[in-house]
């Protein structure tokens, strides 16, 4: 039983350390907006992206729309 308690708690730590992390580094020259005065910038999609991708960048305005 603790054998499994220990690698349960294994598991949940490996997630943990999984999630996207978001910083406060200062903006820098390579950095652009994604949205400013109330408009957001143009979005473009290759035809060699990755279908997943082109899937979701269609979505975007749908999402934005409602």
């Amino acid at each position: 039983m603790k054998k499994l308690f220990v690698v349960l708690f294994l598991l949940c730590g490996i997630s943990v350390c999984a999630q996207i992390r978001v910083n406060d580094r200062e903006q820098d020259s390579s950095d652009f907006p994604l949205c400013v005065g109330g408009k957001a910038c143009d979005i473009y999609i290759d035809s060699s992206d990755f279908e997943v991708v082109k899937k979701c960048l269609r979505s975007l305005p749908k999402m934005w729309s409602k």
